[in-house]
């Protein structure tokens, strides 16, 4: 995956978890996508407090310093653009995907039914299916 497609990945994510929490800091933004990737992704914490700078200069998120004893806690809040723009970067991701889906699944299927295709596959294409259900079902 190219550099920009990771940066661009990476900006998106922390406009995700910015917009879940309302308002956090960047240390505990970190901690987040952190657990998200399960650490099979480690952008440096410069990487990481470069892409929320960016952020801020592109009006996505707001900046909010406050200072605890000598130490300076950066908060971090969306602005309006930036849940168009995340709202905007999903529906493109969506249609994608609902696209990919729709070409793969049958061949898929035909080609379960020769054997040919590792369970390993369907058990990820499962997972999709129960990640929609968890998140769109209200439970």
């Amino acid at each position: 995956m190219g550099k920009c497609v990771k940066k661009g990945i990476l900006k998106i994510l922390l406009l995700s978890i910015i917009i879940k929490h309302q308002k956090i800091h960047g240390y505990r933004i970190y901690k987040e996508l952190m657990d998200l990737s399960m650490d099979r992704w480690k952008p440096s914490i410069g990487t990481l407090y470069r892409l929320l700078n960016e952020l801020a200069q592109e009006n996505l998120v707001k900046k909010e310093e406050t200072f605890s004893g000598n130490r300076r806690i950066v908060y971090y809040e969306a602005t309006n653009a930036g849940v168009e723009e995340f709202l905007k970067v999903c529906d493109a991701f969506f249609e994608r995907t609902i696209i990919g889906l729709d070409i793969l699944l049958p061949t898929l299927m035909k080609l379960r039914k020769t054997g040919l295709v590792n369970e390993m596959i369907i058990d990820k294409v499962k997972s999709i299916e129960k990640l929609i259900y968890l998140h769109t079902s209200g439970k």
